[in-house]
């Protein structure tokens, strides 16, 4: 990547707080990112004070309600660089995380690289239910390798890949659209553990809960839109128990890491609330994609 420049694009969702660790971690004399991105959607002006103690900040105040993946479209459509690395401000790079990406062997047919998520030290239960549910798959191990789906919490992207799908950007950037768009195209996704953030959880039992609601509402209105009317149907009758293989999923994937299995454990009654708002979500966005395509018929 050497010679290329590089954009950091911060998503802050009720995580203000973890902002000027992050800071610190990617600023580095010399060797740092071209610009530094901070999505929010806040009345505060946190943001304000660090970019007067921080360079090349710039801020970005998204619309009321947006969401990471609306803060990530922003973001990339205000980029500079010719590469973007995202993250949210729910996760603090290790030190060396700049370095790393800007050492990265990006070929042109490479559309994005994923790195890992190591837990904080301090999680409660609910942080290890928040963090099994999102980073499960992305445990601090292996070696670097061709993927089909990486994390965008922590992961570079080759901003012409995405800006060559800018229509899916119209609704945020979700990455499995993305990743699929890509793969269409002949683009690879690779993992590499030498990427390493720390998740630093600040939700709230109920902001995560709602976060949860939401994505899984995007996710099923999504899958939705790919389906023929009777398989949409079909999934909207079996969204009551579609929770239970979510469940099945992530409890199935943190027993195979051993770190993870004790926390499984504990956290599980968060990780059942959560998983039953995802499923909750999921059936919502199946029953609009049905409206949609009804209004469509009128």
């Amino acid at each position: 990547m050497t010679g290329k420049k590089l954009t950091v694009v911060i998503a802050v969702e009720h995580s203000q707080r973890n902002l000027s660790d992050i800071l610190a971690a990617i600023t580095v004399p010399g060797n740092g990112p071209d610009e530094t991105i901070i999505a929010h959607a806040m009345d505060d002006d946190t943001q304000s004070e660090l970019k007067s103690r921080f360079e090349n900040i710039v801020l970005i105040k998204c619309r009321q309600g947006s969401r990471i993946p609306h803060m990530w479209a922003e973001g990339f459509r205000r980029a500079q660089g010719t590469f973007v690395a995202l993250t949210t401000a729910h996760c603090v790079p290790e030190q060396d995380w700049i370095e790393k990406i800007l050492s990265l062997d990006m070929p042109e047919d490479l559309a994005g690289v994923g790195g890992v998520f190591r837990n904080s030290g301090s999680a409660s239960a609910l942080d290890w239910a928040v963090f099994l549910q999102r980073y499960r798959q992305y445990p601090v191990s292996g070696q670097r390798r061709e993927v089909t789906e990486i994390a965008a919490d922590n992961a570079v992207y080759r901003r012409s890949a995405i800006m060559a799908c800018e229509d899916l950007l119209e609704h945020g950037f979700w990455e499995p659209e993305f990743h699929a768009r890509f793969r269409t195209r002949g683009l690879k996704l690779v993992m590499d553990p030498s990427l390493v953030v720390i998740h630093r959880n600040l939700y709230t039992f109920r902001q995560f809960a709602a976060q949860r609601i939401v994505h899984g509402t995007e996710f099923g209105a999504a899958r939705a839109a790919k389906l023929s009317i009777l398989r949409n149907i079909v999934l909207l009758m079996l969204s009551p128990a579609l929770w239970l293989l979510f469940l099945y999923k992530i409890v199935s994937a943190s027993i195979r890491v051993q770190e993870y299995r004790i926390h499984a454990v504990k956290s599980f009654p968060w990780l059942l609330i959560f998983v039953l708002c995802w499923g909750y979500g999921e059936g919502k966005g199946y029953l609009q994609g049905l409206s949609r395509r009804q209004r469509g018929k009128k």
